[in-house]
């Protein structure tokens, strides 16, 4: 596929995309500009190996991805609010319809993002790198989340939130070992590959081409709460949904801080692997 080359850098351009998000070198100064398909976002030569400093510079995706994995995540709970105003329907094939949709739909959001909006490389474009150092860091971030949302939970019980959580239901029936094990594939290995190709890839680098990096880890991590609306739980939402939103932003501090999604994902796989073996232990 052919397309013009950028502007020259010495003259900014917010008009229509002329060439795809990538490194271009100045031809009168040989300098090495960042290009994100809009505009010129700041001149630094070419990156070493991604993810070798903290606070990388990253690729960015055009805003449209970002909007496409909201809208996904919009579709999904309106779904899920639906199947459950659908007594009609087996409770059982609702939520195997909508765990599928969810396991395969986000990464190919993901997927379809960078194809769209990127560079078409999927690993460049979301980060989706794993380097040793990852181990250490997700169980340190898998610690600090739990002592986080720990706190946050006590203080919304101090100031009257109605709590809420999305294990709810699992509570209900003990310590059954299927729903358990199941539980652990999905929320332990599925679950983090998933949401963190969506949340802090697709969500957080289209964000990323419009705002600040932090607002973009403010704004994503907003998202992912929102995500996890339980319709079961009624006002107790606030309280599942903020702290979920909690987790996000810890996430998305991880994908800023490494500039990749591995640190990410052993840390969402850690966490939800530590709070399903905690309710666990706590049943009877």
């Amino acid at each position: 596929m052919s397309f013009a080359p950028p502007p020259d850098p010495i003259a900014p351009n917010r008009g229509p995309q002329l060439a795809p998000p990538g490194w271009y070198q100045d031809h009168t100064s040989q300098q090495w500009l960042w290009w994100d398909g809009w505009q010129w976002v700041s001149p630094a030569a070419p990156p070493a190996e991604p993810g070798s400093d903290w606070f990388p510079t990253t690729p960015t995706l055009q805003l449209p991805a970002a909007l496409l994995g909201i809208a996904f995540v919009v579709v999904l709970t309106i779904a899920t609010r639906v199947a459950v105003l659908l007594p009609a329907t087996p409770e059982a094939f609702v939520q195997l319809a909508l765990t599928a949709v969810s396991t395969f739909g986000m990464p190919a959001a993901a997927w379809y993002g960078s194809r769209r909006w990127g560079t078409g490389n999927v690993i460049d474009d979301l980060g989706f790198r794993f380097r040793w150092i990852d181990v250490p860091l997700g169980i340190a971030g898998a610690v600090g989340l739990t002592i986080a949302l720990t706190i946050f939970n006590v203080i919304s019980h101090l100031v009257g939130l109605p709590s809420g959580s999305n294990l709810t239901d699992v509570s209900k029936d003990g310590r059954n070992g299927a729903v358990f094990l199941t539980l652990f594939i999905l929320a332990g290995l599925i679950a983090p590959l998933t949401e963190e190709l969506l949340f802090r890839g697709l969500v957080l680098r289209g964000l990323s081409s419009r705002l600040a990096p932090w607002g973009a880890v403010l704004v994503q991590g907003l998202v992912f709460g929102a995500a996890h609306f339980t319709p079961s739980e009624g006002w107790g939402n606030l309280d599942l949904c903020l702290s979920l939103a909690l987790m996000g932003i810890g996430l998305g501090a991880g994908a800023r801080l490494t500039g990749r999604l591995g640190t990410g994902i052993l840390t969402h796989a850690m966490f939800n692997c530590l709070q399903l073996t905690l309710l666990w232990i706590s049943l009877k």
